[in-house]
This record gives C-alpha cells, structure tokens and sequence, in this order.
C-alpha cells in the first residue's frame, strides 16, 4: 500500500477534518494511546500538519489492516469499523445525503460521539469518557451533537438505524463502547431506549 501524504495537502480544509474523523474512528475502537495522542499534539493533524498527518495515517492504516485481516467476512470484529455509523448513515439519510449540510466524516464524527453519549446513558461507560470523546471531536472542527447539523425526528431516526444493513431480524445493531479503545457489537438494541436516547440528544 502506498500513502501520498502530499495529496491531503490538495484537499479542502472541511474534506480534511472529514478524513480526520475516521482517524479518531480507529483510536476510539481499540487504541486509547493512540486516541490520546491524537487529542493532543497529534491534533494539528486535523489542520493539515505533515508530520502529525503521516504518524495518524500509519497508525490507522495499521489498525484497520489488522481488524480486516482477522475477519475478512465481517463476522465479528470487522464490524467495529462500523463504529458511528449507524447513527451517522441516519442523519446523513434525514438531511438527504446533501454533503453541504453534512459530510460523510462528519456523520460518523457525530455518530461517534452519540455512540459514546449512548453507552453512558445505558451504563455502559463512564460519563466523563463520552463527555471527553465529544470535546475531542469539536475541536476538530467536527460535529458532535445533533443540533450542530439540524433538527431531527427520534422516530424518523430509528427507523432508519433498523433499516440499517447491521440490523439482523428487525433487532437495531450498534457499536457500543465500554471505554476509549474498548468498543463492542450490541446487537440487541432497545427501539425505545434508543428513541429516548435521541430525544435527550434533541431530536422530537
């Protein structure tokens, strides 16, 4: 595989932080370091910085090579790249797929964070970890609540995260998180829970 860092350089500074949200994606899923990493110094990535550009490409690539290279049918782990976007493919379907409202990078950055804000709602995880993984996204430059992009049905919203293609046997499918680096596959979602969930969130 060959990485042109130079490339990124050409890209719009909104394309850029979109890429930076699935660089967030992977230290979310299984690598708390490197997600600390990346919320400090290694922040200036997401404002274009060459050296912190090369170090986040790397280590993603890394990540998801080792993640595919364990279940090439999606099985099981394959599906934590998933993380945010079921949430995200949801919004992105309510706004009509118009990228000047909202990019592709930016509803999984947004659905990121909601997954997190979920997991705590649920017990999941500790509050204070959803509090800082949506601090992380904002600074970014990257939504991280729903008000940032629009305003949104819970019901509208749920039905689109059923009709996800995760979703098996009408039961939602989530990738949920116990902590920074340690997400998981429910695939038992509560309909109602999660529609109270979105209703905190803003939705109506």
């Amino acid at each position: 595989m060959i990485a042109d860092i130079d490339l990124l350089a050409t890209l719009p500074s909104r394309q850029l932080r979109s890429g930076w949200a699935e660089v967030l994606k992977h230290g979310l899923i299984c690598d708390a370091a490197f997600f600390d990493w990346l919320a400090g110094v290694g922040a200036l990535g997401a404002t274009g910085d060459q050296a912190a550009l090369t170090r986040a490409v790397e280590r993603s690539v890394e990540i998801k090579s080792a993640i595919l290279g364990e279940d090439e049918k999606e099985a099981g782990r394959r599906a934590l790249l998933n993380l945010g976007h079921t949430f995200g493919h949801a919004i992105e379907a309510e706004l009509g797929f118009d990228e000047t409202r909202i990019t592709h990078g930016e509803a999984v950055a947004l659905g990121c964070a909601m997954a997190f804000r979920f997991s705590a709602a649920t017990g999941l995880c500790e509050g204070s970890v959803a509090d800082r993984v949506e601090q992380v996204t904002a600074a970014a430059g990257l939504p991280a609540r729903l008000a940032d992009v629009g305003a949104f049905s819970a019901e509208a919203l749920v039905k689109r995260m059923a009709g996800d293609k995760k979703a098996e046997g009408g039961r939602l499918t989530l990738i949920l998180a116990r902590s920074v680096g340690d997400a998981f596959v429910d695939k038992a979602v509560d309909p109602g829970t999660l529609a109270g969930f979105l209703i905190t969130e803003g939705a109506t």
